[in-house]
């Protein structure tokens, strides 16, 4: 669909911001369903933040330049400015397809393969996803590579990070290359099995689920066990969270964390044996929050890390290789 106003002037998110100096680049996450941007100086503090829902699926490919010069005619900013993107604009529905590197990819060149896109905006350039091209088992990644780079550079050495989300990523990290990933759909499970399966009516509206995991996160905490258990093998364990409702076993109430509960549990009851280290966890707090406690209940050491942050780290990175940006001290 065509965006009527291709703007961002009407963004639902901003937050304060922390840097003070002059604008050196802008650093863009454009995702599926979210458009998340962020201008920084040449520490990469941030001097403007905005995000919005103008995500790839709601575009097309003339609508993508329009967002970034409408946001930089706003702030009065040159069309010279570096832009760094990552994410569904480089996918190949998106604005340009930026082709996939292979994996193993190393982390500190994935500017080096960066597209460039506008004629208009002559420093803006959508960065590469990563696949795995196996014929058995295939796999990609867009815009979590990004924050792979931005773990890396933040001092995150060999080991394992878990990118939780829609589709969450677990990326093995090894000499400043990912090395290996997999991706599982449990928040795609989630979404579909709650909102149009044998679940649905017994689930919270959306945008309710987060107070609701929060009431019922013992019940979250035994559904994590018993897909642990069951070593992942809990697929006959789906219909009887609807069973224990309709029998009167068990709060629909609940049902939220418990189905949130057995999907998160399989999901590291199946990557468990593959991960050695320390994980770090990279994703939204509330479910950062959930899968530290599937890691918790698994004996899997953890630690979690701002994804904000990281997400600034990476495209900072890669904007300043564009560029050939000096690092502010």
């Amino acid at each position: 669909m065509t965006v009527d106003d291709p703007t961002l002037a009407a963004a639902d998110h901003r937050h304060a911001v922390t840097g003070s100096g002059k604008p050196a680049c802008l650093l863009v996450d454009w995702g599926s369903t979210r458009l998340r941007l962020w201008l920084v100086d040449d520490r990469l503090a941030v001097l403007d933040r905005e995000s919005g829902p103008q995500g790839q699926a709601s575009l097309t490919p003339q609508d993508y330049e329009p967002l970034l010069t409408g946001y930089l005619d706003r702030h009065g900013l040159s069309y010279d400015l570096p832009i760094a993107i990552c994410g569904m604009a480089g996918a190949l529905a998106g604005w340009r397809e930026a082709p996939y590197l292979d994996c193993p990819a190393t982390l500190m060149t994935l500017a080096d393969h960066a597209i460039p896109v506008s004629d208009r905006l002559p420093r803006c350039a959508i960065l590469p996803g990563v696949a795995r091209r196996d014929d058995t088992h295939p796999d990609a990644m867009r815009g979590e590579e990004t924050q792979c780079l931005g773990a890396h550079v933040g001092g995150v050495g060999d080991g394992w990070l878990c990118l939780p989300g829609t589709h969450s990523k677990w990326v093995r990290l090894q000499d400043g290359m990912v090395q290996h990933f997999s991706t599982y759909m449990t928040g795609d499970l989630y979404a579909a099995l709650g909102r149009h399966g044998a679940l649905a009516g017994l689930m919270a509206p959306d945008g309710a689920d987060h107070d609701l995991m929060a009431a019922h996160l013992a019940e979250f905490d035994a559904m994590v066990a018993t897909a642990l258990a069951d070593e992942g093998g809990s697929w006959d364990r789906l219909f009887a969270l609807r069973a224990a409702v309709v029998t009167g076993q068990r709060d629909g109430a609940a049902t939220a964390a418990r189905l949130s509960g057995l999907l998160i549990g399989a999901e590291i009851a199946h990557i468990r044996r593959s991960l050695d280290g320390v994980v770090s966890i990279i994703g939204d707090p509330s479910l950062a929050a959930l899968y530290a406690r599937g890691c918790d209940s698994a004996g899997i050491n953890h630690t979690i890390l701002d994804a904000e942050a990281v997400t600034i780290a990476g495209l900072g990175s890669a904007a300043r290789r564009l560029a050939d940006i000096p690092t502010g001290t």
